[in-house]
């Protein structure tokens, strides 16, 4: 009259509790990743920022001595223009940069459960 035989209530509670142990271990387990996936990808944003924010000022650096040149007639106009549009183009390309960042970091709010609500009354604070 051993208990192996079993099969009532009893045992399907606690497969039913071990399941949902397991599903929990889990969820954690994919916060965890999440978390430590966003931090990851802030840090390569934070390497792409520093990149993008330095070919910037080197384009900003060509332009305005494009710029002074042309106004000294040692540079031709198209190459001037050319010289803006390569600063352009990094100024977008940094902006761009600025805006991967502020995305993950939003990620990285919502991976570590912050509340929207409580982010922004933290920035406002600011």
């Amino acid at each position: 009259m051993g208990g192996e035989g079993y099969t009532g209530p009893g045992k399907a509670a606690i497969a039913s509790y071990n399941a949902a142990i397991a599903d929990y271990q889990q969820t954690v387990l994919n916060a965890f990743q999440n978390v430590a996936d966003t931090l990851t990808a802030l840090d390569q944003d934070a390497l792409t920022l520093q990149a993008a924010q330095s070919a910037a000022a080197s384009a900003q650096q060509s332009f305005n001595n494009a710029q002074a040149r042309y106004r000294l007639g040692g540079v031709s106009y198209p190459s001037k223009v050319l010289s803006e549009q390569h600063w352009q183009n990094a100024r977008l390309t940094e902006i761009q940069a600025r805006a991967a960042r502020l995305a993950d970091t939003a990620a990285l709010f919502q991976a570590m459960g912050v509340p929207q609500d409580a982010a922004l009354a933290e920035n406002s604070r600011r």
